[in-house]
């Protein structure tokens, strides 16, 4: 007997929920400075966690983006990577090192 595959679809506003926990509980970021990060009110972004609301476009990538910086500073510390990245402007470029 072969056991099928479960499939969990997430909404996009559970995925910034997660994103915000994460960055509030264990990123050292208040809901304050994340809202101000994200260039959006502190009401709306207690909204969007209560997943009454959900951010788009350059905002919902902005929060994604912090998410990933969040893991990789955390989760990743120990790995090494075979290019060097640089920040500039909220994107990410291979360095010329």
């Amino acid at each position: 007997m072969h056991s099928s595959p479960v499939q969990i679809q997430l909404s996009e506003g559970y995925k910034q929920k997660i994103s915000i926990d994460l960055l509030t509980q264990y990123g050292n970021m208040t809901f304050g400075q994340l809202a101000e990060t994200l260039d959006v009110s502190v009401e709306k972004l207690h909204d969007i966690h209560k997943e009454h609301d959900f951010l788009t476009g350059s905002q919902a990538d902005d929060l994604a983006q912090l998410f990933l910086l969040f893991l990789a500073e955390h989760f990743f510390q120990k790995c090494t990577f075979i290019r060097s990245f640089v920040i500039k402007s909220n994107i990410f470029y291979l360095s010329d090192e």
